[in-house]
């Protein structure tokens, strides 16, 4: 059969005092017997107003923070006159604005051998208790879970306690002892009537307050409630001076509705006055449950969220996960130094596998590379041999075609530069003629041609010079 999910996560509270417990879960809430409760389940439970001691300590304002506790349990021990043999628990908290030269702090204290007593019997069937709250700061979690407003100064009376505690804006700041309980309540009645009455046969007559319909019992009534209002009355105002704030509301805490007994107080003290009522669970009203449970069911929530611890007097906790003791931290120092020890031969290892696996690549790519550049290489010879050819082809044409060309200039020269000899001579024997010279003599080699001229008029060889220096195609030269 599968486990319920929800079965881990009970929160189990324990009434020490009435040895009575509930688990609570799924939004329900069922009695139980301890023994059978889940050991995984988170146990709660508190400790009465009389099983503790609790006064106010004054240190100075400049003490340092690490030297707080230490000065708070000295003063402790002197003020309280406790026994230095015994041993003891102290919870603090530090009240605000009330002297502006010292430090003052609410301080409780519990023996520890008298709740290792107390608790003797639920530690015989659960192994843990993972919270004990003291009754008059129980009320702190009902304003950190948003139950309450924390905006006034609040009373609450817990007749099955007998205290009285006052809170401020949601914080604790005093508490006294509250003379009058159920049980003193009904032995007062008895007195008044002369009759000895058991519990269910009291409780028959008280739950209609003074609305009931036995005059004689109504007159006593009346009698008790007056005087417990001008009791409460009394406190109320004291603890008022003492915090400097009128109380605003006043919470009953009780298993037994006294019929009008909130409204009773509320008229005679002129405060606001209500039972606390905290159904919690969404069977409340099938399961009859103490109130007690309630609230601490409330502080349980509040506490496995915020794991605030300041107000834990619990001898009893369970062991704290392997590594966060002392023995897990060194278990897991040692672990973590022979990994750190084979972290590195590792790295090592792992770091020589891996630049193989690079060399191996590189290797690879260089040699690639490497072919590659031998075939570029190769390439650019050939296309050096190749180019060395066509620059010696090209200069070797280059000589056949400076040679043709000068052929062709020379040619050029002879066929338009230079007139044949017959078509010179041609013109130069009509010049002459022209002038009446006589040729003697005309003598041809390779490039020249000498012409001899014969006149008896030197002005006519005047004339043919200059007829031939007039030429376009001819010029004369003197020596």
């Amino acid at each position: 059969m599968a486990k319920n999910k929800n079965e881990v996560a009970n929160i189990v509270t324990h009434d020490p005092y009435l040895q009575t417990s509930y688990a609570f879960s799924g939004n329900k809430i069922s009695q139980i017997d301890l023994s059978k409760a889940n050991k995984n389940s988170f146990f709660m439970s508190y400790i009465k107003y009389k099983d503790i001691m609790s006064g106010s300590v004054e240190i100075p304002l400049s003490t340092d923070e690490d030297d707080i506790s230490n000065l708070i349990t000295i003063k402790a021990y002197e003020q309280f006159g406790l026994d230095p043999s015994s041993e003891y628990k102290f919870v603090y908290n530090e009240t605000l604005g009330i002297s502006s030269e010292t430090k003052i702090f609410n301080v409780f204290i519990s023996d520890i051998l008298s709740t290792d007593q107390l608790f003797s019997l639920a530690l015989k069937k659960i192994p843990y208790i993972d919270y004990v709250v003291a009754a008059p700061l129980m009320f702190h979690a009902l304003y950190k879970k948003n139950i309450l407003s924390a905006q006034n100064t609040d009373a609450f009376v817990v007749l099955q306690d007998d205290v009285i505690a006052i809170y401020q804006n949601g914080e604790y700041v005093q508490s006294r002892p509250l003379r009058y309980s159920i049980k003193n309540i009904s032995e007062k009645f008895a007195t008044l009537s002369g009759d000895k009455l058991n519990d269910n046969v009291f409780l028959n007559i008280i739950k209609n307050g003074t609305n009931t319909q036995d005059d004689r019992s109504r007159d006593f009534i009346v009698e008790i409630f007056d005087e417990i209002s001008y009791y409460i009355g009394d406190l109320i105002n004291s603890l008022s001076r003492f915090v400097g704030s009128n109380v605003s509301n006043i919470n009953l805490v009780t298993d037994i509705k006294m019929g009008n007994f909130a409204e009773f107080i509320q008229e005679k003290v002129s405060i606001p006055t209500n039972y606390l009522d905290l159904n919690i669970a969404i069977n409340s009203k099938e399961v009859e449950v103490d109130n007690i449970h309630n609230i601490m069911a409330i502080n349980s929530q509040y506490y496995k969220e915020t794991q605030e611890n300041d107000f834990n007097f619990s001898n009893f906790l369970r062991p704290l996960p392997l590594f966060q003791r002392n023995s897990g931290k060194l278990i897991l120092y040692t672990l973590l130094g022979l990994l750190i020890g084979l972290l590195y031969p590792l790295y090592l290892y792992v770091s020589g596998i891996i630049t193989d696996v690079d060399t191996a690549d590189k290797k690879s790519e260089y040699e690639i590379n490497n072919a590659d550049k031998i075939r570029i290489e190769g390439a650019i010879a050939a296309l050096e041999q190749q180019i060395s050819g066509v620059s010696k082809s090209i200069e070797e044409e280059q000589v056949v075609i400076d040679f043709r060309k000068n052929t062709i200039k020379e040619i050029y020269d002879k066929k338009v530069s230079y007139p044949m000899k017959g078509v010179v001579l041609f013109e130069l024997s009509n010049l002459i003629n022209n002038k009446d010279i006589q040729t003697a003599k005309i003598v041809n080699s390779n490039r020249d041609m000498r012409i001899m001229l014969v006149s008896k008029d030197e002005k006519k060889l005047t004339e043919l010079i200059q007829n031939i220096s007039n030429s376009d195609k001819y010029s004369i030269t003197t020596k």
